[in-house]
């Protein structure tokens, strides 16, 4: 039974009135009336009398209710596909660095999430290579990590603005300098996270380095940042932190300038838009929104590099 059909049904059986149910449903009686005679020929069974009143036959109550029941979880699917397709209502998959929580993430997923209630978000903490994997093999909608990735239909923004510095021990000899000269450090202990975990990263740090006169010799690697918080704090090495991560105060840790030229390490956002969910969608909506409010957004350029 088609869907004008079940309507045609509903209109004849609340107002009990042929002319009144067609004039309701804007079409000519005897087109009315040949349509639920065939509804009943299809049934085989008679769904209204007619004389001496137009009535529901016991088989015609329980054809309507089937009808109203139907009709009323259409519109219930059709609102909920109009709110899918809006991204009111859906899922969505964010990956970030664990340094980025630290920015203004935070607050813009939470506003978001308030605002979309019916939206699943799943967060996906992890570093910006294996990230980057994932956003490009389709199992994150959007990323947020220190490494804009670049190519055929994708989209960045710069998220937040952040800056290298130096994470020493406390009672390290250097702590006591407000700015570091990096040519001073070439016989200490880089706690550093592997090429593989933030590859673009670690090569942007390490040119930096050279063209700073300095040369880390003598590396220990992990891939957690409380890892190496915890090893400088407890005198192992030093490592570079930024302005971001030294919001968090750690035992035995302290934060210090670099006596040169700022590296930008900013975070950024990127992903496909051609691949996202709608909700996800509608979260980068939101968050380009919130950042365009606070200053122009700074699109990728290889010119960051």
């Amino acid at each position: 039974m088609k869907i004008q059909e079940l309507k045609l049904l509903v209109a004849v059986a609340e107002d009990l009135h042929f002319g009144r149910a067609a004039e309701r449903m804007r079409m000519a009686q005897p087109q009315l009336s040949a349509s639920i005679r065939r509804i009943e020929e299809d049934a085989g069974v008679q769904l209204f009398t007619r004389r001496p009143r137009v009535d529901l036959t016991p088989a015609g109550e329980e054809m309507v209710t089937m009808a109203r029941r139907l009709l009323a979880e259409l519109d219930t699917g059709v609102s909920r596909a109009r709110a899918i397709a809006a991204g009111r209502i859906g899922k969505a998959a964010l990956g970030f660095s664990p340094p980025a929580m630290l920015s203004d993430l935070p607050a813009l997923v939470q506003e978001f999430l308030a605002a979309n209630m019916n939206v699943e978000l799943a967060l996906v903490e992890g570093t910006s290579g294996p990230l980057l994997e994932k956003l490009e093999q389709g199992q994150l909608d959007v990323v947020v990590t220190r490494e804009p990735m670049w190519g055929e239909g994708l989209e960045c923004i710069r998220l937040a603005v952040d800056h290298m510095n130096l994470l020493l021990p406390a009672g390290h000899p250097a702590a006591t300098q407000e700015r570091i000269d990096p040519a001073t450090l070439n016989d200490e202990y880089f706690v550093l996270f592997p090429r593989s975990s933030a590859p673009q990263y670690r090569d942007r740090i390490f040119l930096w380095c050279r063209e700073s006169g300095l040369t880390p010799r003598k590396i220990r690697e992990t891939e957690s940042w409380m890892a190496v918080l915890g090893m400088i704090g407890a005198g192992l090495g030093i490592s570079f932190g930024t302005e971001l991560l030294g919001r968090i105060p750690f035992p035995g840790v302290v934060y210090r300038k670099l006596g040169q030229h700022p590296l930008d390490v900013s975070f950024w956002m990127s992903w496909y838009p051609e691949r996202v969910t709608p909700a996800a969608g509608r979260l980068i909506s939101h968050i380009c929104k919130r950042k365009s409010e606070e200053r122009p957004s700074t699109p990728f350029s290889t010119d960051a590099f």
